[in-house]
């Protein structure tokens, strides 16, 4: 399906754009202009003549040129018209931010299935009603001005506007951008496996992640998620798990959550790897960004202080990693590398020795890659000392280094907010706490196993 006029539009209406900062119009012209959307912006409000320094038009149809995309802000009794009028000016695509619809009553949901006769037979395609819209780094398109402008290669469906930017800004805070997001609410037209399928033919798409309340269309939803999945990782986070959960999903998008039982089956069928909650959502996408082929059990372990290395090795365990044994040749390396009194063991505890000289950690890192037993290492991080330091070391020990390995750091300070940013940025996993990157490691290895298996039956 071909939704590039919905992601690179050449012209945007804002329809029931104003000039007050509390409107959703005005939210959505504001977004497009901070945004740098490269494309013509066109107001649309009859009780304005000119909004933040652009013409405004009485209604689409006056617009003298031709429309990509409309966002419709208007009330939800003027919406019909309003989407009628789209029709007729073959807009291509119609945002509709307004709700009041399928997710609010009957009346609603009789009007938004007027919405899909409107529609029938045209061009025209609707995203929505009761979303909050589209998001493209590359294009310039942005539904809340608050959204990040790095692009990045995640694509993210999102059947809630509102998570979809918390998952932005917790994803760039670690140095990632995106793609695209798409704020799908009601699907009255447009369902998730359609932006699905597009992002699995996009380019500037790597990894797609998305937040579920319910998949219309399962039969096709399976289908294209099997395809998907095989060529790009697919992380979906699945809400309204519990009875509670369920009624607010409903009250939320209309959606009927169904059985949880049957998602899960549904995610394992497709290959998908499922999130438990917007933080698993924006890990397991660091992981499938920066560690995408890890097929190994045996996990080396290298801190400072020992604690943490501990706490890593039962988090690995935990999941199903093994910590092995090193061989005699790596322990003797590492002894001749480090104080008498650290430990060679794995985990390996450099003790508060890594403060004084901070390039033990490449050092020994090095040596515990070369053991034949370990498949990848999981470094903790020095807690609060020689950050800028250990930061530097890390992004320049990716590239001597041939097997993967993970941070761990848990504290947080400003300057240790910009070490995760820029560890982000070099595509280097770093996770707070231990559970983290063990929980994250596992799914990439459940997922290239996945791959592998498909690929045999081929």
């Amino acid at each position: 399906m071909d939704l590039n006029p919905i992601f690179y539009p050449e012209s945007i209406a804002v329809i029931g754009a104003s000039s007050n900062p509390g409107k959703p119009g005005n939210i959505a012209l504001k977004a497009l202009i901070e945004s740098n959307f490269n494309g013509k912006i066109y107001p649309v409000n009859p009780n304005y003549s000119e909004i933040l320094g652009f013409k405004c038009y009485s209604n689409v149809l006056s617009i003298p040129e031709s429309i990509d995309l409309a966002i419709i802000t208007i009330p939800t009794h003027m919406v019909l018209d309003s989407v009628k009028a789209c029709v007729l000016k073959g807009v291509k695509g119609v945002v509709i931010v307004t709700a009041g619809f399928s997710e609010a009553s009957s009346e609603g949901a009789a009007l938004e299935a007027e919405l899909v006769k409107a529609i029938c037979g045209s061009s025209t395609r609707i995203i929505g009603p009761n979303c909050m819209g589209i998001y493209c780094s590359y294009s310039g398109i942005s539904y809340d001005p608050n959204l990040p402008r790095i692009k990045g290669e995640t694509s993210f469906i999102s059947q809630s506007g509102g998570l979809g930017i918390a998952f932005a800004s917790l994803l760039s805070s670690r140095g990632y951008g995106l793609s695209k997001i798409v704020s799908s609410g009601n699907e009255c037209d447009l369902k998730f496996v359609d932006y699905l399928e597009y992002f699995e033919s996009d380019d500037t798409t790597r990894v797609i992640g998305g937040y579920v309340e319910q998949i219309r269309s399962p039969r096709r939803f399976i289908d294209v998620a099997k395809r998907t999945s095989f060529l790009k990782p697919l992380v979906l986070w699945k809400a309204g798990i519990h009875e509670s959960g369920k009624k607010a999903v409903y009250s939320h998008t209309g959606a009927l959550a169904g059985s949880d039982e049957i998602y899960n089956a549904v995610f394992k069928q497709v290959g998908a790897i499922r999130a438990y909650s917007l933080r698993d959502l924006v890990n397991y996408i660091i992981a499938s960004l920066t560690i995408p082929d890890f097929r190994g059990v045996n996990i080396g372990v290298v801190t400072g202080p020992g604690g943490i290395g501990v706490s890593i090795v039962d988090s690995c365990e935990a999941v199903g990693f093994k910590i092995p044994e090193l061989c005699m040749e790596t322990r003797r390396r590492l002894r001749e590398a480090l104080p008498w009194f650290a430990s060679v063991s794995n985990p390996i505890d450099m003790t508060l020795a890594v403060v004084e000289d901070i390039k033990l950690y490449s050092e020994c890192v090095k040596i515990v890659m070369e053991d034949d037993n370990v498949d990848a290492v999981i470094i903790g991080a020095p807690g609060l000392f020689r950050v800028g330091e250990f930061t530097d070391l890390m992004i320049r020990l990716k590239n001597d280094v041939w097997k993967p390995f993970i941070i761990v750091w848990s504290f947080m300070r400003s300057d240790i907010e910009e070490a995760f940013r820029r560890l982000g940025e070099a595509k280097i996993p770093v996770y707070f706490m231990p559970e983290d990157a063990a929980k994250s490691l596992i799914a990439i290895k459940k997922y290239v196993e996945y791959k592998d298996r498909f690929k045999s039956i081929l």
